[in-house]
């Protein structure tokens, strides 16, 4: 903590930008530079997830891709977040749910949630999605009564589906949405209590049908003799690439922004080296590997 910066429980500070922050799963997320309104802001984030947007000089809460915006100081903020929660919750309440249904197979299951996505939810565009998804897995797996599920059925439509992907170059997004759909289906089943017979361990069976990136798939590794080989036979642009990605673990991104300026000329004891400054993308922080005289000379083709 700088000198004469006063800590602020449960935050730290940001010595470049001037401001205390909290990093959350990986995400910075600042509150100011003065302790005593970051220290409010952070209570309010707690109780009420709204943060300071500066471009709309409000505190605003983040929901469904949406910026909500609630006022422009805190008391203001927070009492109309409390009415909208009020009314949020009461309309949940309120809304007309479906309760007829009573779903035994696996058609049925996806059935009610695409009434339901269309009377309560007045969302055609992503029920589509719902029923090409069921009907791609019933078709594959069968329509199975609900107390003969098994984890097996998901897992071999999953397979299925990855390797689809894999086979026809598909994208990842291709794959992940049918996943989502089906999970969602079976979950909002459960919470409305549409199930008519037992389903156990609901959780366990439609946990194989997590997104994710696709399978892992075997990477291809270059051996030293055909680095060699390139080495030996590229142009001066291939080779000097291909050093530099091995000794500075420079990437293809890292390999478009270089610049003249990103290699530092210094002399010590006699003899010159190099030295590589390319800041990096995420924080900007300079990496500084060091070339001998011979490794420059064999960049620049002797120069």
């Amino acid at each position: 903590m700088p000198a004469g910066r006063r800590k602020v429980p449960g935050l730290g500070f940001h010595k470049n930008l001037g401001q205390y922050r909290k990093v959350i799963n990986g995400r910075s997320i600042y509150f100011g530079s003065d302790p005593d309104e970051a220290l409010a802001r952070y209570g309010l984030f707690l109780e009420t997830g709204l943060l300071w947007k500066r471009g709309y000089r409000q505190y605003c809460l983040q929901q469904d891709g949406k910026v909500i915006p609630f006022g422009a100081t805190m008391d203001i903020a927070r009492r109309n977040f409390n009415a909208f929660a009020a009314k949020a919750q009461q309309a949940s309440h309120e809304s007309v749910h479906p309760t007829d249904y009573v779903v035994d197979t696996v058609r049925e299951v996806g059935d009610a949630y695409v009434e339901w996505l269309i009377e309560c939810k007045k969302n055609p565009s992503y029920a589509s999605e719902v029923k090409h998804a069921f009907k791609e897995l019933i078709a594959f797996s069968g329509d199975v009564p609900l107390e003969h599920l098994t984890p097996k059925y998901f897992k071999d439509w999953y397979r299925h589906c990855w390797k689809k992907v894999n086979d026809e170059g598909l994208q990842v997004n291709w794959a992940n949405p049918r996943m989502r759909t089906v999970k969602a289906a079976f979950l909002r089943c459960r919470k409305e209590n549409w199930f008519g017979v037992a389903v156990p361990d609901l959780d366990a069976l439609v946990a194989v049908l997590q997104q994710h990136g696709g399978p892992q798939q075997e990477q291809e590794i270059f051996k030293p003799a055909e680095l060699r080989s390139l080495l030996k036979t590229g142009e001066l642009e291939d080779r000097a690439a291909i050093l530099l990605g091995l000794n500075c673990a420079i990437g293809n991104m890292d390999m478009g922004r270089l610049r003249w300026k990103h290699f530092n000329r210094r002399e010590i004891g006699g003899d010159i080296e190099y030295i590589y400054e390319q800041p990096r993308g995420k924080n900007q922080r300079k990496r500084r590997p060091p070339f001998g005289l011979s490794r420059w000379r064999f960049y620049t083709n002797g120069k």
